[in-house]
């Protein structure tokens, strides 16, 4: 895929600053790949996904006519792995969400991991 901001990168570029402006939270690995749009963590064995943004590729992703307003967008599932274009007709649990700051990325992780720990305890004990 061709994505314009990669030809002329700026020393704030999200490529550049992502792994000391957003640390890698506990659990997770960088998942980013050389072809994707903008760098991500995943963590939870697949499961949750984070995708970092600024305005050039918030623009890539979502559209140049969308206001730049959500640098965060989040995929989770409880029940099955985020691969590309996963979708709730694959996963009905599968959903996504646009985050302004990384505080709400990490009460998101937070949350997620409170009904993860919940699911896993109910398993066990039924």
């Amino acid at each position: 895929m061709n994505y314009p901001h990669r030809k002329n990168r700026r020393p704030d570029d999200i490529w550049n600053v992502y792994g000391e402006k957003y640390p890698m939270p506990d659990g997770f690995e960088d998942s980013t790949y050389g072809n994707d749009a903008t760098p991500s963590y995943e963590g939870f064995g697949h499961k949750f996904k984070i995708w970092m943004h600024d305005a050039a590729t918030f623009a890539d992703v979502w559209g140049a006519e969308e206001p730049f307003t959500h640098p965060f967008a989040i995929e989770f599932s409880h029940v099955g792995e985020i691969w590309g274009g996963v979708t709730q007709d694959d996963l009905p649990d599968y959903q996504e969400r646009l985050l302004e700051t990384w505080d709400e990325v990490l009460a998101e992780i937070k949350e997620y991991a409170a009904v993860a720990t919940l699911d896993q305890v109910q398993r066990e004990l039924y």
